[in-house]
C-alpha cells in the first residue's frame, strides 16, 4: 500500500490527505507533535521517498533531514508560523516549499501541512535571480565576518559579556581622565588583562606587587627622594594586592593621589568592604576610592565569555603547538559546566594541556581530565533519554541567548523560533532554575 497513514486523535489523516492532494502538489502531513502522517504519492515522485520510511517518525529525525534539506515541517514545528522556502532534493532539483501550521480552538498545535509545488528550474529567470541573490548574500557574510574580525582583533579584548563591556566603559572614562581606579575580583577574572587593554594603549605600565616587600623599602621605592612617584616619566602605576599595603603608606599614597595627576590603579581580590571589615584599608582608604571600585565578576558568571575565552585558547595553541585538537560538543558543554575556582588563568592552563597531551584530534568528554568529565561523563553514559541529553544542549543555547539578547523577541529573532516558544523555553531553561 503506497499511501499508509496513521491515526490520531479524530482526524482521518488519510481523507484529508487525498482531499487536498486533489487542489496541490507534493502533499505531506504532519501531527501536532511533529510527526509524519501522510505522504501524497506526488510527494514520494518528487523526493524518491517510501512512505514505510518516514510514517511515524518525528520530523527532526536524522534520517528525514537527509530527505528535505532543509526540513519544512520541523521549521513550521518550532516556529509555529508558515514557511516558504527553497528545498533540495536528493537528485539536485530545486523545489519551492510551503509549509502552514494548523492549531484547534484551544490555539494548540494540530497538524502541520507541507506541500511541495514546482521546480524552479523550469523558470529560468527566477533560478537566476534566486541564484544571485544566493551568491550576494554569501559575499555579504563573508564582508560581515571579515569585518567582526577586524573589530576583535583592534579592541583586543576577548568578551562580549555586557557586564564586562560596562567594565570597560568605566574604566576607560577614569583612564582619560587620569583619576585613580580599584579593581577588585577573583584570582584570574581578568583584572590586569583589562588594564592592560585600556591603559596599556597609550600608556606606559608598572606593576608593583603589595605582598612582596616590607614596609621600609616599600617606602623608600615610591616615596623617597628617588622613588617612583618622583619620576616625572612615569604614567600609570599598578598596585597589585592592595591589601599588603600597610596603613602608614595608604595615608601617604592618598595624599599624593590627591595633590597628583598621575593614574593610579589599584588591584585586589577582595571589595573595598571586605578590606575594611578585615582591618586592611583604613576609612579614609574606604571613602575616596569606593566612587572609583569596579568589580570584575568571575567567568563561572559570563558564561558567553567562558565560551569565547575556550575558544580563543585552543585556537591560539593549536596555532602555537602545530595541532588541530577539536572538542565534541559533549566536551566543550562539559568545559562550560565546570565553575572554574581559576578564572582564566586555569582556562588557559587546561586548554594548554589539553592540546599537548590529547591522544586524538576531537576530545569527546570522557576524555577530559576527572574534574570536568565526571558530571557529564555520568549523564550521557547513564540512562538518560536522547530527550534529556537534548534538553542539556537546548538548555545552554538558550541561556546563552538570554545572556546576549535579553528579550524574548530579540532572542526570537536570533534562533528563529517564535516569541511564544521563547518565552516558554526561557521559562523552562531559565525561570524555573532560578526558583530552586
Amino acid at each position: 500500500m503506497i499511501n499508509r497513514v496513521l491515526m490520531n486523535s479524530n482526524i482521518d489523516y488519510q481523507f484529508l490527505g487525498k482531499i487536498l492532494e486533489k487542489i496541490l502538489p507534493g502533499i505531506s502531513i504532519a501531527d501536532g507533535n511533529g510527526i509524519f502522517v501522510y505522504l501524497s504519492e506526488s510527494c514520494m515522485r518528487m523526493f524518491s521517498i517510501d512512505a514505510d520510511e518516514f510514517l511515524g517518525k518525528r520530523a527532526d529525525n536524522p534520517d528525514i533531514c537527509d530527505y528535505f534539506k532543509p526540513c519544512v515541517t520541523q521549521m513550521v514545528y518550532e516556529s509555529g508560523r508558515k514557511i516558504v522556502t527553497t528545498q533540495q532534493t536528493k537528485s539536485g532539483e530545486t523545489i519551492l516549499v510551503t509549509g502552514v501550521p494548523v492549531f484547534n480552538d484551544n490555539h494548540e498545535l494540530e497538524m502541520i501541512l507541507v506541500n511541495s509545488t514546482w521546480e524552479i528550474g523550469t523558470h529560468d529567470e527566477l533560478k537566476e535571480k534566486y541564484n544571485t541573490l544566493r551568491k550576494e548574500n554569501a559575499q555579504l557574510e563573508i564582508q560581515l565576518t571579515k569585518l567582526i574580525q577586524k573589530n576583535q582583533q583592534d579592541s583586543n579584548i576577548v568578551s562580549k559579556s555586557q557586564l564586562i563591556q560596562d567594565c570597560i566603559r568605566i574604566i576607560s572614562i577614569f583612564s582619560s581622565r587620569n583619576l585613580p581606579v580599584f579593581i577588585c575580583g577573583e584570582r584570574g577574572s581578568g583584572k590586569k588583562y583589562l588594564i592592560r587593554n585600556v591603559y596599556g594603549k597609550n600608556k606606559p605600565l608598572f606593576e608593583y606587587n603589595c605582598t612582596l616587600m616590607a614596609e621600609s623599602i616599600m617606602e623608600e621605592e615610591f616615596f623617597g627622594d628617588n622613588g617612583f612617584f618622583a619620576s616625572d616619566n612615569l604614567s600609570t602605576v599598578i598596585f597589585e594586592n592592595v591589601e599588603g599595603l600597610p596603613l602608614l603608606l595608604q595615608q601617604k599614597l592618598l595624599t599624593f593621589i590627591k595633590n597628583d595627576k598621575k593614574a593610579i590603579i589599584l588591584t585586589s581580590k577582595y571589595s573595598l568592604d571586605e578590606l575594611l571589615n578585615q582591618g586592611k584599608i583604613t576609612s579614609d582608604f574606604y571613602n575616596y576610592f569606593r566612587s572609583y571600585q569596579i568589580k570584575i565578576p568571575p567567568i563561572r558568571e559570563r558564561r558567553q565569555d567562558l565560551s569565547l575565552f575556550l575558544t580563543f585558547y585552543l585556537k591560539h595553541f593549536n596555532n602555537l603547538y602545530d595541532r588541530n585538537i577539536s572538542l565534541s560538543p559533549r566536551a566543550f558543554e562539559a568545559l562550560l559546566n565546570y565553575h572554574w575556582p581559576g578564572n582564566i588563568n586555569e582556562i588557559k592552563s587546561t586548554i594548554e594541556r589539553l592540546v599537548l597531551t590529547a591522544e586524538h584530534e576531537r576530545v569527546d568528554a570522557y576524555q577530559l581530565p576527572k574534574e570536568f568529565s565526571n558530571r557529564s561523563y555520568a549523564f550521557f553514559t547513564s540512562e538518560n533519554s536522547l530527550r534529556d541529553m537534548m534538553d542539556l544542549y537546548e538548555g545552554h543555547i538558550i541561556r546563552n541567548a538570554f545572556e546576549k539578547f535579553g528579550t524574548t523577541v530579540a532572542v526570537s529573532k536570533y534562533l528563529k523560533i517564535s516569541q511564544t516558544s521563547a518565552s516558554r523555553k526561557r521559562q523552562k531553561y531559565i525561570d524555573a532554575c532560578n526558583e530552586h
